[in-house]
């Protein structure tokens, strides 16, 4: 579950999860603009990343576990 509010987007992990887990940011032209590695969630329900700084425009923000991937689209006006 992802939730955004105007500085951040919050991560909340809903079940245990045994492989590592990547997030990362993409602006609109694709460009990975944050990436990050988990590699316990399960230890931890919640992941915040910050917003403050990146510019108006639309984003997605990727899950990436071993064998799927959740996209996710936010804008910052």
């Amino acid at each position: 579950e992802a939730i955004l509010d105007e500085n951040s987007i919050e991560i909340r992990f809903l079940e245990n999860i045994d492989d590592q887990v990547t997030f990362q940011v993409k602006d609109q032209l694709g460009n990975i603009i944050f990436q990050d590695v988990i590699l316990t969630p399960n230890e931890q329900e919640t992941y915040k990343i910050d917003l403050k700084g990146y510019r108006v425009g639309h984003y997605e923000l990727l899950y990436i576990e071993e064998d799927m991937t959740l996209t996710g689209e936010f804008e910052i006006e």
